[in-house]
């Protein structure tokens, strides 16, 4: 995993996606940036890339997050696409 994030972070992470129903653009507004200064790309590659390691360590194969890997530069290509 991303060793830049502690695990301080990581939690105050799950929680406000927990309480916002994983709405990433929600979350990234009421993130705290002055603490924890975040991407909203670099917050949907943390929260996929935790949850393919629980889907992976649970063996939890029905799991849409098991194998499931977070492209950041196609994310960057689809909002490109999106303004246009």
């Amino acid at each position: 995993l991303d060793t830049t994030w502690e695990k301080e972070e990581t939690v105050y992470l799950w929680e406000l996606l927990e309480h916002f129903e994983l709405r990433f653009p929600v979350v990234h507004d009421r993130y705290d940036q002055k603490r924890f200064p975040r991407t909203l790309d670099e917050i949907k590659q943390r929260f996929y890339s935790v949850a393919r390691q629980l889907a992976e360590v649970r063996n939890e194969r029905t799991s849409p997050y098991f194998g499931y890997r977070f492209d950041s530069s196609f994310e960057k290509y689809r909002k490109l696409q999106l303004e246009k």
